[in-house]
């Protein structure tokens, strides 16, 4: 399932973004499936500072 980007995936494409569960009681939350509502709510880009571009080729 992909969400509109944050700051860092917006610069690559508009549809980069998938829709990450960072802490367990989203997880939690995402599994227990109380409803739709409560599941498009979760639907939304991960916080700029949650994720990190790495360039493979400088990394190796």
């Amino acid at each position: 399932m992909t969400t509109e980007p944050n700051g860092i995936a917006k610069p690559i494409h508009e549809k980069v973004m998938p829709v990450m569960l960072i802490t367990p009681e989203e997880v939690d939350r995402w599994l227990a499936g109380k409803s739709v509502a409560d599941a498009m709510e979760m639907q939304k880009p991960a916080p700029d500072d949650a994720i990190k571009i790495v360039d493979i080729e400088k990394a190796a």
